[in-house]
C-alpha cells in the first residue's frame, strides 16, 4: 500500500506539470508582464525624480521625460526578449523601432490627455497622502490609472503590428 506521502508527491508533480504547461503556453504574456512591471518601475521612478527636480507643476513635461526613458527600455526588451524578433537587418530594425515609437507616441498622447483630465479637470491634483513615508500624490495616482490603459494598448499594438511575424517578412 502506498503511503500518504506518495499521494501528495504525485499530486504535486501533476500540478507542477500543469503549471509548467501553462507557463510555456503563456510565456509571451508572462514575459510582457514581467518586463512591463520593470518598464513601469522605470517610468514611475523617472516621473517621481522629475517631480522632485522640476516640480509638480511640470507634471506633463515630467511624464514625457519618464515616457522616453521607459519606451527606450521597452523597445529593446519587446524586440529581443518578449516577441523575439530575430531580424538584425537594418531596414527591418528601423521599421520596428519606428513603429514601436509611433505606437508609443499614440499612447503618450492618451496618457497626457488622461493626466490632464484627472489632475486638472477632475481635481486629483489636491490628493496627497503618505504611505510608509513615501508621498503619494494625485499625479502619481493619475499616472497609474492612465498607465493601465496604455499597457493594454501597447501590448496589442506590439503583438499584432510592430513585432508581428507577418510584418518582419514584408520588409
Amino acid at each position: 500500500m502506498k503511503g500518504c506521502g506518495y499521494s501528495i508527491i504525485r499530486k504535486s508533480t501533476v500540478m507542477l506539470r500543469k503549471l509548467m504547461s501553462l507557463a510555456r503556453k503563456y510565456k509571451e504574456i508572462i514575459l510582457y508582464l514581467i518586463f512591463g512591471v520593470a518598464t513601469t518601475i522605470i517610468s514611475f521612478s523617472v516621473f517621481w525624480g522629475c517631480e522632485a527636480l522640476f516640480g509638480k507643476d511640470n507634471y506633463l513635461v515630467n511624464n514625457i521625460v519618464a515616457w522616453f526613458c521607459a519606451v527606450t527600455f521597452a523597445c529593446f526588451t519587446n524586440k529581443f526578449l518578449i516577441f523575439k524578433s530575430k531580424s538584425t537587418e537594418l531596414r527591418v530594425m528601423a521599421k520596428e523601432i519606428g513603429l514601436f515609437y509611433a505606437s508609443r507616441v499614440m499612447t503618450l498622447l492618451i496618457e497626457e490627455a488622461g493626466l490632464w483630465l484627472l489632475v486638472d479637470i477632475a481635481g486629483l491634483e489636491r490628493l496627497s497622502f503618505s504611505f510608509f513615508g513615501i508621498e503619494i500624490t494625485g499625479h502619481l495616482i493619475s499616472k497609474l490609472i492612465v498607465g493601465f490603459v496604455s499597457v493594454v494598448i501597447n501590448y496589442l499594438f506590439s503583438k499584432f503590428v510592430t513585432f508581428s511575424k507577418k510584418n518582419q517578412h514584408k520588409s
